[in-house]
């Protein structure tokens, strides 16, 4: 072998050492690399890629029930799946909304407005039902996801509905005692895990990892027993249609307890919604509307009377056959024609005349302390929203007209 020959291998060799040493450092660097990533640095990257794919997310509890007095549900919380988006992630947003469109029966212009918006997330429905949960879960739409919420429900449908009032989208209480009651009623913030692939779609919620224990809002029970609120309804409906009047209401109260056991409006609200579910039916006139309370002042006259001694159960006054003209300014009249009646009588057969004379007999001054005393012109204290304290002027404001009256 020549000279020549033998440097060419010697170099040729050498060309091959130097090769296969690069080829080990650079696999013996990956491996270092490796083991260093994997051993200190796995806890630490295991944790990103955990926090890359978990995230918190706040919910509310349950809203707590609203019950009568022998526990019967009035009102009470139940589950509904809404249907949200993250826009930025939705992919093909005309031919989504056209999906969803069908599946929802949610207009796909409407959709569409949502989806090419700039928010970050947006509901495209809400209280859906189980079949269009099922068509939207199916189509797979990555950006499109459902979860759960809870809605309002409503029982026994328009019983008491003013007097309930309604909640929001949001489950806050908007009206009536599920507004007066929110601070009890609602549920309380809690955390939750959520998984989500790479799509956004949530994968697993970890319902078990709430952060805060009793998250769900208490109960509410009420003096009001439901089948006594149903009878007088029933009774209400039928005064006011018989009578041919706009409106009524109506209240039982327990006489030793003063519990009230039924507040009654006319119409009727269903604060489900649909049939009787119009904004102005809402109206809880008993709590907000100003009125003359008419005849329900005689037993409080006739108690301050009796109490002061002016007149006894059995004092007689003259109610003029049913028609009397008082001091030439109004005349007074019953429905009926009665002579002489006894003091008792007068307040069973609601007597305007009889009542009119044992007011003057008490004088203005003792009769508008009795109206005080007992509350008049000042709010029931009762949870009422926007409640009308009612009107009660001062007594050197009061005609002897007004004392008869």
């Amino acid at each position: 072998m020549s000279r020549g020959q033998k440097q060419i291998r010697d170099f040729s060799r050498l060309r091959l050492i130097v090769v296969c040493g690069m080829f080990f450092l650079f696999w013996a660097s990956l491996w270092v690399r490796a083991g260093y990533l994997q051993i200190a640095q796995g806890p630490f990257l295991a944790e990103q890629a955990l926090r890359q794919h978990m995230a918190s997310e706040y919910d509310r509890g349950k809203r707590g029930a609203i019950l009568d007095r022998n526990g019967q549900l009035l009102a009470k919380s139940v589950e509904f799946v809404a249907v949200s988006a993250q826009p930025k992630e939705v992919k093909n947003p005309e031919e989504a909304a056209a999906a969803l469109s069908r599946a929802l029966g949610v207009p796909a212009k409407d959709i569409l407005r949502k989806l090419t918006s700039h928010a970050n997330f947006v509901y495209l429905a809400r209280r859906v039902n189980d079949r269009a949960a099922a068509q939207v879960k199916a189509l797979n739409i990555p950006g499109v996801t459902l979860a759960s919420e809870y809605g309002r429900s409503y029982p026994n449908k328009q019983l008491a509905g003013q007097l309930l009032g309604f909640v929001g989208y949001d489950d806050q209480g908007l009206e009536g005692l599920e507004k007066y009651f929110e601070p009890v009623l609602a549920g309380k913030k809690a955390k939750y895990v959520v998984q989500r692939d790479a799509s956004g779609r949530r994968l697993y919620l970890d319902a078990q990892g709430r952060e805060m224990a009793n998250a769900d809002g208490a109960n509410v029970r009420l003096t009001i027993d439901a089948q006594i609120q149903f009878f007088a309804e029933e009774a209400l409906a039928k005064a006011v249609t018989e009578n041919k009047a706009k409106a009524g209401t109506c209240i039982m109260v327990h006489v030793k307890t003063a519990e009230i056991l039924a507040w009654a409006n006319y119409p009727f609200y269903n604060p489900n919604g649909g049939e009787n579910s119009e904004p102005k039916a809402a109206r809880n006139r008993l709590a907000l509307d100003v009125l003359e309370p008419g005849s329900t002042m005689k037993p409080i006259l006739i108690a301050a009377a009796l109490q002061e001694k002016v007149v006894r159960p059995d004092t007689m006054y003259n109610c003029e056959r049913g028609q009397w003209n008082f001091m030439n300014i109004a005349t007074i009249r019953d429905t009926h024609p009665y002579d002489m009646l006894p003091v008792n009588k007068i307040l069973r057969l609601s007597s305007n005349i009889g009542a009119a004379k044992i007011g003057m007999d008490l004088g203005a001054s003792k009769l508008h302390a009795y109206f005080q005393k007992v509350g008049f012109g000042e709010p029931t204290g009762l949870p009422l929203p926007g409640e009308a304290k009612g009107l009660l002027r001062q007594v050197s404001a009061w005609s002897k007209l007004d004392l008869a009256t």
